[in-house]
């Protein structure tokens, strides 16, 4: 019998069918593009198999990345559990546009763009308006709970005491989509709507080399109260389907793994992409749900736009629960119709098996995958491939094939009046064989780690220190350096000149105090504290028993401050 490619087929009536609708496109799809990699999505939630601008799935240049990514999510609302999804690779269409107050011709339904270029007060602030009615988020300036982007001090500019909209990044795509589903339309009939909402903010850093070719993906999940006041044991998965190549059959020489220790999973080609090169896919749980913790020391992070990063004490943000791929040549069955399948596999990753014999389920007795330097009853089943193909250690993919895979992360709570988010990075590697394109991609999502917060949070400091120049009309009696050398390992030099005037710091006769901080503002250490005439000075910080990492060195004297950033890397 001839092979046929199904996945070629549906693309090609998928695309007819778009064509055949061209009105579709107005404001419910939309492409977002970081450098080379481009991602086509829609106001439903579909990710990269959505038809845009004669372009569909993920690319980077013409070489196909994702043929298609979503969520899956699963709770349970007390004795009963629940699994909806929003991910076209294995037919799930749980969700509808907007929210569940929307009518159906709403024309509030569709995805609004906002830059940071943009003019404070313009038309895409106003716009947004629409985006908070449908779920979104915005900055609260004056704390009254309403959204007015209105410039109420009159000079022109935006202040922090004023309304804006959401901005991560560069840009950022917002849209709200519900599990309105009816069960006529749901991959698993007998699954009901759960009265969630779900509000994605889309969004990238163009400007920044170290986060080039990289795309964020924010899940804002909201429990409207519709079906229960909370729901618990509740599970998250990025649903994605990789498809890394280009020909006729480039998707079946993939291979998958997971990194427990860094929230990843990633998916590199068995052989070269292109004659000279090769790719490879990570994605990345950059923020996840937030829970409660036992340990009084600990805290979570919530990462937002504009404000100082959250931090809740007594509290903790859960890691990547499990790892699951499906393969065609598998003896596990590739698509299974039962929501309670699924649920599992959110929970126990290659674990749990409901179909076919439980040995199954034991690494040992897998067909697939070899071990290196551990015996493979020794490895954790819930994280399947999570081993390391680039030192050829642990649990390692050894067949390359058409695959998707489930990551997840849980369980947490989902109550009325608390939104979970949960920020998912998606990044490409480059190299001239795959394991140096997945050495690219890993070594960026480290990078990811280290630079993300530190965009988010130079956006408070900087508003913090224009602030002060404003307000204040100071000019400054010292100058600060950058650091040498940045990055820098175990030990790096600052730089202080203070100038010798009237106004110098020895006429004032006030301290000079230079500290660092970590990136969440906390103290790390003082390393300066004292008097000083005017002069350079140069000052040694030992970061040696520090975590690497972005810290922040501030130099203070009396109410004037400047401060840099400064790269720890072991």
């Amino acid at each position: 019998m001839k092979k046929v490619n199904l996945k070629k087929y549906y693309s090609l009536l998928f695309i007819l069918i778009c064509f055949a609708t061209p009105q579709i496109f107005a404001q419910t799809q939309a492409l977002i593009q970081n450098g080379k990699l481009r991602m086509p999505f829609d106001h439903k939630g579909i990710f990269s198999s959505v038809w845009y601008n004669q372009t569909t799935s993920t690319r980077y240049d013409s070489v196909y990345i994702i043929y298609s990514n979503g969520f899956i999510l699963s709770g349970i609302n007390k004795n009963s559990f629940w699994t909806n999804s929003q991910f076209s690779g294995a037919l799930f269409y749980d969700y509808l546009p907007g929210s569940y107050q929307s009518s159906k011709n709403d024309s509030l339904k569709v995805i609004y763009k906002v830059s940071k270029h943009d003019p404070p007060f313009g038309e895409s602030w106003q716009k947004y308006k629409g985006a908070v009615i449908q779920g979104a988020d915005f900055y609260d300036g004056n704390n009254d709970g309403v959204y007015k982007p209105i410039d109420l001090n009159k000079n022109g500019k935006w202040d922090m005491n004023e309304d804006m909209p959401y901005i991560f990044g560069e840009e950022t795509y917002v849209f709200t989509y519900h599990d309105g589903a009816p069960q006529s339309e749901r991959r698993f009939d007998d699954q009901n709507p759960q009265g969630i909402e779900i509000t994605n903010y889309v969004y990238h850093f163009k400007n920044d080399m170290n986060l080039n070719n990289i795309i964020f993906i924010r899940y804002q999940i909201k429990n409207t109260g519709m079906v229960a006041e909370k729901f618990d044991s509740v599970y998250f998965g990025v649903f994605v389907d990789p498809d890394i190549g280009v020909g006729e059959y480039f998707h079946t020489d993939d291979l998958f793994g997971c990194d427990t220790l860094n929230n990843l999973a990633f998916t590199y080609s068995d052989e070269n992409d292109t004659p000279d090169s090769s790719y490879a896919l990570v994605s990345q749980l950059l923020q996840t749900p937030i829970v409660k913790s036992e340990n009084p020391n600990s805290y979570a992070v919530d990462y937002t736009p504009v404000a100082k990063i959250d931090t809740l004490r007594n509290y903790k943000n859960q890691e990547m629960n499990s790892y699951y791929n499906s393969l065609r040549t598998h003896i596990r069955d590739y698509e299974v119709d039962d929501a309670f399948y699924y649920r599992n596999k959110l929970i126990y990753g290659g674990v749990f098996e409901d179909y076919g014999p439980y040995e199954n389920t034991i690494p040992c007795y897998w067909d697939t995958g070899e071990f290196y330097g551990i015996e493979c009853d020794q490895v954790n089943p819930n994280y399947v491939f999570s081993g390391d193909p680039i030192q050829l250690e642990g649990w390692v993919d050894n067949s390359p094939s058409d695959q998707r895979y489930i990551q997840s992360t849980g369980p947490f709570e989902l109550e009325v009046g608390k939104s979970q988010n949960i920020l998912i990075v998606y990044n490409i590697g480059k190299g001239t064989s795959s394991l140096e394109a997945l050495k690219d991609a890993k070594l960026r999502a480290k990078l990811v780690n280290t630079y993300y917060a530190d965009f988010i949070e130079s956006n408070y400091f900087q508003q913090e220190l224009e602030a002060q120049n404003k307000t204040e009309n100071i000019n400054y009696d010292f100058v600060l350096y950058q650091n040498y050398p940045n990055p820098f390992n175990l030990s790096t030099t600052i730089k202080l000149n203070i100038e010798g005037n009237s106004k110098s710091i020895k006429d004032e006769s006030k301290n000079v105090v230079i500290k660092v901080y970590d990136i969440l503002g906390r103290e790390v250490k003082t390393l300066l504290d004292k008097k000083l005439q005017p002069g350079v000075y140069e000052i040694e910080f030992d970061g040696s028993n520090l975590n690497s990492g972005i810290y922040i060195y501030r130099v203070r004297q009396g109410a004037k401050f400047l401060q840099n950033k400064m790269l720890l890397l072991k």
